[in-house]
This record gives structure tokens, C-alpha cells and sequence, in this order.
């Protein structure tokens, strides 16, 4: 039976911007995607399980990119009154 793992991007309007793991990622995850992002990515306040982003100098269309491009797919989109924005990846987990 096929196991997955969740990441959600988060885009409140207000608040904290981030992408939120259901699982530690690999332990250069944080530099590949500064170096992708710029100054999209709070560096300094991410870490392998949340990734903090600045979306005054990224967008949400960019993350979830890079996302597809790590075998990442979209289940959900939901979008909120008041502009929350809310979109749920999912990714296989390799057999054990």
C-alpha cells in the first residue's frame, strides 16, 4: 500500500507565508531553494520541515514549481474570504 507524505504552501494575506511538511526534507532542501527563490525565501527562519517564504518577492505560481519539480503534485486548492490561500501537495514515499 503506497505511504505519502503532505506539504501545504500557505499564503494568509497576513501572517506567515511558508511551506509546512508533514515530514523532515533532505538537509539541503533550505539552500537549494534560497538559491532558487532569492530573496523569496526567508532563509534564516526556515527549516527542513517549514520553509518560510517572502511573497513580496516571490509568488505562490514560483513555490509550487519548484514543488512540482521535486515529484510533488497538487491535491487541493482552496482559497478563502479575505485572500487566504491554501494549496495541499502530496508526494509518494518510497517503498520500504
Amino acid at each position: 500500500m503506497p505511504r505519502w507524505e503532505f506539504a501545504m504552501i500557505s499564503n494568509p494575506s497576513s501572517g506567515t507565508d511558508g511551506v509546512r511538511f508533514s515530514m523532515e526534507q533532505r538537509p539541503t532542501l533550505v539552500q537549494e531553494f534560497a538559491a532558487a527563490l532569492g530573496r523569496g525565501l526567508k532563509a534564516e527562519n526556515s527549516k527542513r520541515d517549514f520553509l518560510h517564504l517572502n511573497l513580496s518577492h516571490t509568488n505562490v505560481v514560483r513555490v509550487a514549481g519548484l514543488l512540482g519539480q521535486e515529484g510533488w503534485e497538487l491535491v487541493s486548492h482552496a482559497a478563502l474570504t479575505g485572500g487566504h490561500e491554501y494549496l495541499t501537495f502530496k508526494r509518494q514515499l518510497p517503498d520500504e
